[in-house]
């Protein structure tokens, strides 16, 4: 270090430094600029907390109008198989891995693919791995 950028006291000057590491000097004008600053970033943020607060409430309104799903992730190289509202006993993929219940009521898996065989229950709003060869599932109405 050059004897002219150091003081005996070990401080270095801020003209040597970069600009990153050099202490602003604040006004009392940018001081308060700088608190409507933030209060402006509280309000937005309080602003953005009550319209997801109003958005989470009316969500599961506009999801019981709908029919439910349920959904079966089989393998990457696969499409997901999704069923609409689905009725009976639905045979499963072959292939079949993971089971997702979007539907308001239980969803039952079967151990043979005509749904006589009960096995596991799936929540509304849960999933399930499901083991290779299940056979079939039927939403409980």
């Amino acid at each position: 270090m050059n004897p002219a950028q150091s003081t005996l006291s070990g401080q270095v000057d801020a003209e040597f430094l970069p600009p990153r590491y050099r202490v602003a000097k604040f006004t009392s004008g940018s001081a308060d600029k700088s608190r409507r600053s933030h209060e402006h970033k509280f309000l937005a943020g309080a602003a953005v907390i009550a319209a997801t607060i109003s958005l989470a409430t009316a969500v599961p309104a506009a999801a019981e109008s709908e029919p439910g799903r349920v959904i079966v992730f089989s393998t990457e190289v696969t499409e997901v198989a999704v069923w609409e509202d689905p009725d009976g006993c639905v045979k499963l993929p072959i292939d079949a891995h993971v089971l997702i219940n979007q539907t308001d009521k239980d969803v039952l898996i079967y151990g043979d693919p005509f749904c006589l065989t009960p096995g596991l229950t799936v929540a509304p709003g849960f999933g399930s791995h499901v083991a290779p060869g299940s056979g079939s599932f039927s939403v409980v109405r």
